[in-house]
């Protein structure tokens, strides 16, 4: 197989989306000329994500699909900012999404998703529903003890909700 050493600026990799299969990285954090820049990029991505919650509007949803989706290397914490942005925002149609990324259980390197995957089950509770309910009821008495309760309550959530409406 073909092997290209494209010798980029780590802070900004200019790479078409799906346009490489694997990646080699080496030395990555010595790559970024400005760290601190790379940083405020993080923060601002955050940011961003929770202005997007605080509007309320379904038009962000893409723009919050696209910073959880794992597959474009954002940091815990911003994909963390999405997860909660699109909880506040409620619109069920992002049950999907955060819903893949609470079914993210991966054998190696469940801690580091562990918060992720928190998040998603809080945010689902969130937006509520009958598919919010599905969703929380497949994890909530299996998998990660953490993801387990944050299910749990977030079921307990629900039933305490409809529990209001009657």
């Amino acid at each position: 197989f073909p092997v290209l050493d494209v010798g980029l600026d780590g802070a900004d990799l200019a790479l078409d989306d799906d346009s490489v299969d694997h990646v080699v990285s080496t030395f990555t954090l010595c790559t970024i000329p400005d760290v601190a820049q790379a940083r405020a990029r993080e923060r601002f991505s955050e940011a961003c994500a929770g202005c997007l919650g605080s509007l309320r509007r379904p038009a962000a949803l893409p723009a919050l699909y696209e910073l959880i989706d794992e597959r474009r290397g954002r940091s815990e914490s911003v994909r963390r900012a999405a997860i909660q942005a699109l909880g506040r925002i409620g619109n069920p149609a992002a049950i999907r999404s955060l819903k893949e990324v609470l079914d993210r259980a991966p054998f190696f390197g469940a801690a580091r998703v562990r918060e992720l995957r928190v998040a998603a089950a809080q945010a689902i509770a969130q937006i509520g529903g009958v598919t919010a309910f599905q969703a929380l009821r497949a994890h909530e008495s299996r998998g990660d003890p953490s993801v387990r309760r944050a299910c749990q309550e977030g079921l307990r959530r629900l039933a305490g909700a409809a529990a209001d409406r009657t």
